[in-house]
């Protein structure tokens, strides 16, 4: 049997003998292998949980990722990478002015996560819960 360079994933060659079965299973435990076991076919994540991340009025800045929120600021977490995805779990902010104020994309990076605003808001913003998830190949 050959493997693949990446993931060691099995294949067989011209001069092994066929078994479907048993070749079959070398596969789907090596493909197994390289996903990790997150439980019920999850594969495995890290996950890093923040509350109460504060933007200061001063942290928003111009920018043109997205037209219809010209506005971002960036949020420094430690250990958060470009791979990581974002879910932000906040409160109804109606009563703050708020409503529509978020964009609905965050982008990730080395170090931080950038949200987008509708406009450069003038007052500091409570982010109460974020949760940050990352595929472990």
């Amino acid at each position: 049997m050959g493997q693949t360079s990446k993931f060691s994933l099995p294949y067989p060659e011209l001069t092994d003998t066929p078994d479907i079965p048993r070749d079959m299973k070398a596969l789907a435990d090596a493909v197994e292998g390289a996903l990790g076991g997150g439980g019920e076919g999850r594969p495995n994540t890290t996950t890093i949980l923040k509350e109460n991340l504060t933007i200061g009025s001063s942290a928003w800045t111009s920018d043109s990722t997205f037209p219809d929120y010209p506005f971002k600021a960036d949020i420094t977490v430690e250990g958060l990478t470009a791979e990581h995805l974002c879910y932000i779990f906040t409160p109804d902010h109606t009563d703050r002015g708020l409503d529509g104020f978020f964009s609905p994309f965050v982008l990730t990076g080395e170090g931080k996560f950038t949200v987008f605003g509708a406009s450069n808001y003038s007052k500091q913003i409570t982010i109460e819960n974020v949760a940050f998830e990352k595929v472990v190949v």
